[in-house]
């Protein structure tokens, strides 16, 4: 290679890296943004869900069951589906009426709805809310939890601080639909340790920790409308006091570690 050459694909390769350096500095507040973005939806998105439920409430006088049963007593429907015509979309109201309360929710009929989407149900950092057909949002179930098994809970059943009482969860590729039945139960966060345990009993969907999309934190939210930012140093054990409602535990200590409260 001659010198002229040899100087021009120097400044070549000199100009090129320049134009990739300020294309990265310039993207990176865009990206930035994009992410903060998506952030505040994934949040916007569980406030809507929790004042769904309260609206549920309003009308039934308790909260939706985790599921509807069949006559064996088998998850049959999602409380997902329950809440459709109180979310903020007019069309779940139309969505809810396509769905068929006398088969399953993969049933012949009920399967036709599984392209559906519910942007409320899914966090946009997972694939975006318009691409994925599963739920980021999960209850946390139990005799205990304000998602039994056997009843409906009321809001005077609940005894513990409505802020400190979690409602629904946030976690990362669940691999669950959104119409489907199944959640996470309590039983199994007592056995996990520090990580979150499987969800319900599909090998396939094993989620190792409940954590959301960041790499530090996840959200849920409480009774209370509250917005929880959990740190990943948090373990299911001392979760726990949070997800019952009736255990009249201290929460201040995991506040003061583990979590701050968002708007």
């Amino acid at each position: 290679m001659s010198r002229f050459r040899l100087m021009r694909w120097a400044i070549s390769l000199g100009v090129s890296t320049l134009l990739l350096l300020l294309a990265a500095i310039l993207l990176q507040p865009l990206e930035q943004g994009r992410g903060d973005a998506r952030d505040a939806q994934c949040r916007n998105n569980l406030k809507e869900i929790a004042l769904a439920m309260h609206y549920y409430h309003d009308k039934h006088s308790a909260f939706p069951p985790v599921f509807v049963p069949d006559a064996n007593g088998r998850p049959m429907h999602s409380w997902r589906v329950l809440l459709l015509p109180y979310l903020q979309d007019s069309r779940m109201g139309e969505l809810y009426r396509r769905y068929r309360f006398d088969e399953p929710w993969d049933g012949p009929n009920n399967s036709l709805l599984h392209g559906e989407q519910v942007s409320a149900y899914a966090c946009p950092s997972d694939n975006g809310p318009y691409q994925s057909h599963w739920t980021s949002f999960l209850a946390i179930s139990g005799s205990e939890t304000m998602w039994r098994h056997d009843a409906t809970v009321m809001m005077a059943d609940i005894k513990d601080r409505e802020e400190d009482t979690l409602a629904l969860v946030e976690v990362a590729n669940s691999g669950i639909h959104w119409l489907e039945p199944r959640d996470i139960q309590l039983s199994s966060l007592d056995e996990s340790g520090a990580n979150w345990p499987p969800i319900g009993s599909r090998a396939e969907h094993r989620v190792k920790q409940f954590w959301g999309y960041s790499d530090w934190h996840e959200y849920a939210i409480t009774v209370g409308y509250q917005v929880l930012h959990i740190e990943r140093s948090a373990t299911a054990k001392e979760l726990r006091p949070l997800c019952t409602i009736d255990g009249q535990e201290n929460c201040a200590p995991f506040f003061h570690q583990h979590a701050r409260r968002r708007k």
